[in-house]
């Protein structure tokens, strides 16, 4: 059986302090300097072996949020465009962020700190308290701009009826920005829902997103 001899992690390495060399020629020295060199090498070749190997990329760690809101989202108008609100983070224990949050002044706009491609996908779950249909447009906005050809319209129907609406869209984001996820309604009977968990189902969230980094953005 082959043995994996790839490291567990990768680990930053630092320039090492060279010894100072003498005023004449020693091969002592020469060699202490040399074992110093060869180690700093050493570590550099089994980060970089890992990283380039078929596995390497189990040591990289990209931007990414994933946000989901527990509270009832209405529409007061069918003529106005309302950003979808986040309360809560699936990724709460990270203290130190990962490059995407959540404002906490303006909860709809979700921060991105670093330039990049990024995927987006959001689920929304859409009901409505009465018999008439009606429909709900979703789309994304790029720092408050609505991002072109990015609107999708579903129909509601059934008496209170509800719908589920999954949105997916890659973004190419060349500086700090933040996005949004959008939507409007045909009737403001319409209301984006949470569901209490009930056995054996857990909660559903009135809204859910995530965006993860694909790649760096080629100029």
């Amino acid at each position: 059986m082959a043995v994996n001899t790839l490291p567990v992690t990768i680990r930053p390495t630092i320039a090492p302090n060279l010894p100072v060399a003498p005023i004449e020629y020693q091969k002592q020295h020469q060699d202490q300097f040399a074992k110093v060199i060869q180690l700093y090498l050493t570590q550099n070749d089994n980060n970089s072996s890992a990283i380039l190997g078929r596995l390497g990329g189990k040591y990289l760690t990209f931007p990414y949020g994933t946000f989901y809101d527990t509270t009832l989202q209405s529409a007061s108008s069918t003529s106005v465009a309302y950003p979808v609100t986040f309360n809560s983070n699936y990724d709460a224990e990270d203290t130190l962020g990962d490059g995407v949050t959540i404002n906490p002044s303006v909860k709809s706009q979700i921060q991105i700190d670093f330039f990049g491609t990024y995927n987006v996908q959001t689920t929304l779950n859409f009901q409505k308290t009465t018999a008439t249909d009606g429909y709900v447009y979703t789309w994304f906005r790029v720092s408050g701009v609505d991002a072109p050809e990015t609107a999708s319209k579903t129909l509601v129907t059934g008496l209170t009826g509800s719908v589920t609406v999954s949105r997916n869209y890659v973004f190419h984001i060349d500086t700090a920005t933040y996005i949004e996820v959008v939507w409007a309604t045909s009737s403001t009977d319409i209301k984006l829902t949470p569901v209490a968990a009930t056995s054996p189902v857990p909660a559903i969230p009135s809204a859910m997103v995530s965006l993860t980094f694909v790649s760096g953005t080629h100029t």
